[in-house]
């Protein structure tokens, strides 16, 4: 049985998130958050904490979605709800399954400072942001 992946991302993530399905594909079974994950008459929390047992894996990806006013200074920030699935996976299934794929230029919380991330760049493709062309390189180095 090939290990499980989930892949959470915001709605504008999720063209980051199809690109490492796409990759990972091959050698695990891949769910992006999207993928009938939660289900009709259970709460999002109860089906996360559900979720995240089923998993080897958790790839949060943390996307310049929103603008956080910090201390009187604006940032870009990944959405709360991607911010906490990785909290959840980190204490389900370790430190060393699951990862933050950030986007350049997005904070993170003072508690990942000097944790090296994969940050990958991104460009604007059909109106649409993608991942740039050496983002398979970045996912190659957690297979």
């Amino acid at each position: 049985m090939k290990p499980r992946i989930f892949i959470g991302s915001s709605t504008e993530g999720l063209t980051v998130a199809q690109r490492i399905k796409t990759y990972f594909e091959p050698d695990y079974n891949c769910y992006i958050w999207n993928d009938g994950i939660f289900k009709f008459n259970e709460g999002f929390l109860e089906t996360l904490i559900k979720s995240a047992s089923l998993f080897d894996f958790g790839f949060m990806i943390f996307a310049a979605d929103d603008i956080s006013r910090i201390r009187k200074k604006e940032y870009k920030t990944t959405r709360d709800n991607v911010l906490f699935e990785y909290g959840l996976f980190l204490g389900r299934v370790g430190i060393d399954r699951a990862y933050v794929l950030k986007e350049d230029g997005v904070k993170i919380p003072s508690d990942l400072a000097g944790v090296t991330l994969l940050s990958y760049k991104t460009k604007i493709e059909q109106g649409e942001k993608t991942p740039d062309d050496d983002f398979e390189n970045q996912l190659a180095i957690l297979k």
